[in-house]
């Protein structure tokens, strides 16, 4: 019976660690939100937020890609009278509030007179501190691979150099670093169960 019992303790404390461990991966396309002028859009659970503050200027544009073909999230600043401006910048971040890992990307620039811009990405990291990292947009839609993002709170994009630029098919792993309280008394139960049982069979 004791033997079943901390078994029985194991597996209680090993579910627990894999369904905390357990992947969400989301891939955030844009697909629905043609024509969505709005300086703050959500999908599949996350949130993307446009810093832009210059009075005149639509911040965000959701639109037709130029080789993909499919809605893209615009970085264009536009204003009617002057046009697109550079060094637009976003905030992604999940709408529960919770540590994510952000993988990859695809993206271009739409200005002729600036062959090669670049994306300039920053996360916040959910134990302190930032990581950062840089892209080339070029004329053409590249997909990037991003490297030890994981754990942030959110993300800022930058678009520097070129007047204007787009993000698609954005990469992310929405599983939580951090355990959740109900996951955490789990454990603490389990162990105490485990150390309970210990004692009776020494």
């Amino acid at each position: 019976m004791l033997n079943m019992f901390k078994k029985s303790i194991a597996l209680l404390v090993g579910g627990v660690a894999v369904s905390m461990g357990a992947s969400a991966a989301t891939v955030v396309t844009f697909d629905s939100a043609l024509g969505n002028s709005n300086t703050v859009y959500t999908e599949s659970g996350f949130k993307f937020t446009s810093l832009e503050n210059l009075p005149g200027y639509q911040a965000i544009n959701i639109w037709n890609g130029v080789t993909n073909s499919t809605p893209s999230y615009a970085f264009c600043s536009l204003s009617v009278t002057s046009g697109c401006r550079p060094g637009v910048h976003i905030k992604i971040e999940r709408e529960d509030g919770n540590a994510f890992s952000f993988t990859g990307f695809d993206g271009t620039n739409y200005d002729g007179s600036t062959p090669v811009g670049q994306f300039d990405l920053i996360g916040d990291l959910a134990g302190g501190g930032t990581i950062s990292a840089a892209f080339d947009s070029t004329s053409v839609w590249l997909s990037n691979s991003v490297a030890n993002f994981s754990n942030v709170t959110s993300i800022t994009f930058t678009n520097t150099g070129a007047y204007a630029a787009a993000i698609d098919n954005l990469s992310f792993d929405a599983s939580n670093s951090v355990p959740e309280p109900s996951s955490l008394a789990l454990i603490g139960l389990g162990l105490l169960a485990a150390n309970f049982a210990r004692k009776r069979s020494a």
